[in-house]
């Protein structure tokens, strides 16, 4: 009775492991044909009389088995042959003192048996449940009778196509007399004909790396067997989709990287991935480490990398004016406080970097630099109002020169000034014309004031066609004071 519960238990354990193993693991090749050759070894008796001598244990037995895959990537069927010595009790004869006597026989079987793998053929080790009905003859010892054996057994991969075999398996045994028994198959095994001798097509594996599209978890990226077809370019065991340091060899607790040192940091966080330290000084030695030597620890230099000076926490000041590299908005130019470390050369209120004139001191609304005499500028507008054009024409009336000199006189007296023409139009006729038109004015007044000396380094002008009316141009009045040319003044 305790061999029976033991038994149980037993197979019930390896049921589950099988199972639960079969569920983590896919493979993508599956046998058509195979054969195997066994040496078997029974026990009829022994086991279930609680005599453990051995001395009903057979060794003598052969098994050729014809395996067939059923179509499912897992299942298979497998023929079994056996036959081969049995040594089983006659009955005593009468007063014999020697008590059972037993007399080895033959013995032979066939039947037929269903495998299910948890792996396919091309995993190096392919272990699978089998069970299945087979009848047996021992001869002179009841003829014929029928055997449901139920086993575990393991194949070891040795080359492309043939794989070491062992399996135990205890059969149930219908004879009147006790015919369970347990023995131990052990042999090779040879694929005849597999599916990696036809290669998938594209439809059916995409990657072309051997496992089929319905079980391939990265089925576009051509990958590993056992990884279920992802990658693993460090061959650490972590697909590379899942490795956070995909490209060299590292650990599973660390999602993939490597810990060089063993101090529990991995490489990618420690700064001494070199050098084991504790995690609170970042992975290095020492726990007054000072990584850029300017005497300020690490754990409060607020620049670990840059020297500095402890009154800053260890960041420099590279221009001296009191205020840090990373507070300066200056950190190479000497500046107060106020403007952030800038320097505001001109005194003007608008630091430097901002100040289109940072020598001459100018209000914020004309960029800092300096604002053009009034009376200048009113002198210059006026002149401008008085010039005239020949209709439909860039050519300047000569009525206009005198107020055209009055200007290029100005810009002589002001050599610090600069001059903007822009040429205007009204709305009548097309607006390209206009456009155009309003150009060729502009720039034939800029070329007269060059004639009078003026450089052309201090002008430009554009034209600005219809576009900036300053009156109505539904009136003559209007568009007589919207055709018109602007010269305004400024300072560098």
């Amino acid at each position: 009775m305790k061999n029976s519960k033991f038994l149980f238990s037993f197979f019930v354990i390896v049921l589950l492991s099988f199972f639960i193993t079969s569920k983590c693991f896919s493979q993508s090749l599956k046998n058509e044909n195979a054969l195997s050759f066994n040496v078997v070894g029974l026990d009829y008796y022994g086991l279930f009389k609680n005599d453990f001598s051995g001395g009903d244990f057979v060794t003598n037995g052969l098994k050729i088995g014809y395996h067939r895959n059923l179509g499912s990537d897992l299942l298979n069927l497998e023929i079994p042959l056996f036959f081969g010595g049995a040594k089983v009790p006659i009955d005593p004869l009468p007063n014999n003192p020697l008590g059972d006597i037993s007399a080895k026989t033959l013995k032979f079987s066939i039947g037929g048996l269903v495998q299910v793998q948890a792996f396919r053929e091309n995993n190096f080790i392919v272990p699978y449940l089998s069970g299945g009905f087979v009848v047996t003859n021992i001869v002179d010892a009841g003829g014929w009778h029928a055997e449901f054996p139920l086993g575990i057994g393991f194949d070891f991969k040795l080359s492309k196509k043939s794989y070491f075999q062992i399996r135990p398996e205890y059969r149930f045994g219908l004879a009147e007399e006790n015919r369970n028994n347990l023995n131990l198959n052990v042999g090779i095994k040879f694929l005849l004909n597999s599916m990696k001798d036809k290669v998938p097509s594209i439809e059916e594996d995409r990657d072309q790396d051997g496992v089929l599209n319905e079980v391939d978890k990265c089925p576009d990226i051509p990958g590993l067997v056992y990884l279920r077809g992802c990658p693993d370019s460090d061959s650490d065991g972590i697909i590379d989709e899942d490795d956070l340091c995909p490209k060299v060899l590292g650990l599973a607790k660390f999602g993939g990287c490597p810990d060089s040192d063993n101090d529990g940091i991995p490489d990618p966080n420690d700064k001494c991935p070199n050098e084991a330290g504790p995690i609170p000084n970042g992975g290095c030695p020492n726990v007054d480490l000072d990584s850029d030597g300017d005497g300020v620890l690490d754990k409060v230099d607020e620049c670990i990398n840059a020297p500095g000076l402890p009154k800053f926490n260890g960041c420099p000041d590279t221009d001296s004016d009191g205020i840090s590299d990373n507070e300066d908005g200056c950190p190479n130019k000497k500046g107060p406080a106020i403007f952030g470390g800038c320097p505001d050369s001109d005194k003007d209120g608008i630091v430097d970097k901002n100040d289109d004139c940072p020598n001459e001191a100018g209000p914020k609304s004309n960029k800092g630099c300096p604002e053009v005499v009034k009376e200048v500028q009113e002198a210059v507008n006026l002149a401008a109002k008085n010039i005239q054009f020949e209709n439909n024409s860039s050519q300047i009336k000569s009525i206009s020169y005198t107020d055209l000199d009055n200007v290029a006189n100005l810009l002589q007296q002001y050599p610090e000034y600069y001059v903007s023409i822009g040429g205007h139009t009204d709305s009548v006729g097309n607006k390209e014309y206009n456009q155009d038109l309003s150009d060729q004015r502009a720039k034939a007044c800029m070329d007269y004031l060059v004639s009078k000396g003026i450089s052309t380094s201090r002008m430009s002008s554009a034209g600005y066609g219809e576009t900036q009316p300053i009156s109505d141009n539904s009136t003559n009045a209007g568009r007589e004071i919207n055709r018109r040319v602007e010269f305004v003044l400024y300072k560098k």
